[in-house]
């Protein structure tokens, strides 16, 4: 075994498995990881690096040392992705509806697309081993949980309280970035310029229309 394999703060030697040691530490479970690498989770490679000690020591190296913003972004992404699949993924695509009316879902179909990671509870016949009862994860908190971390959740209208110029002083830099780039109302736009630039009195418009 190599040095930096003792405690896992360099990649692996062997690409294969570092690239399953990175799904890993992003999040991912044992098969999806290994997909995701590459690999054939079919042949139980999975396991085989599960059993690993060097592996696990750059998993969890990974998980708790890597603190680098391309680590950090790609965790996120998993976050955003895991979310994604509850909030807008549709159970629909794998729903028949038989010569009877009824609807008859498609377990092997389900168990084996990316949607099944959203079912959050399955309850079985104890007789007959059918499925009398399943729950999945709520997609309005998954919602929820996505506009907090994009940012949804800030208020879209600003109103001054006095409506002077003075108050743009007030502004957090936040607010003032986004009049920067246009993400303020263009009324709002308007009352400061028009406040910078006071209209015309009537007499300097009567002297004009003198000869």
């Amino acid at each position: 075994m190599r040095k930096w394999e003792k405690v896992g703060d360099k990649p692996l030697f062997s690409a294969k498995e570092e690239a399953y040691a990175q799904q890993r530490a992003y999040g991912y479970r044992m098969r999806e990881s290994a997909r995701r690498a590459g690999l054939d989770d079919y042949t139980g490679i999975q396991t085989k690096y599960e059993l690993k000690p060097r592996v696990q020591r750059r998993i969890d190296f990974l998980r708790q040392g890597d603190l680098t913003n391309e680590f950090h972004q790609a965790k996120r992404r998993h976050l955003e992705d895991r979310l994604e699949l509850v909030a807008f993924g549709s159970m629909f695509e794998y729903v028949t509806i038989g010569v009877d009316g009824r609807p008859r879902l498609d377990w092997k179909k389900l168990a084996e697309s990316d949607l099944d990671v959203t079912v959050a509870e399955l309850r079985f016949d104890k007789e007959t081993g059918t499925v009398v009862h399943m729950a999945r994860d709520s997609a309005l908190n998954a919602i929820a949980q996505l506009r907090e971390m994009r940012g949804f959740k800030t208020a879209d209208r600003h109103l001054l309280g006095v409506g002077t110029v003075a108050d743009i002083e007030k502004l957090t830099d936040e607010e003032l970035a986004r009049i920067a780039a246009g993400g303020l109302k263009s009324d709002f736009i308007a009352t400061i310029e028009t406040q910078a630039l006071p209209a015309p009195r009537e007499d300097d418009d009567d002297e004009d229309m003198q000869p």
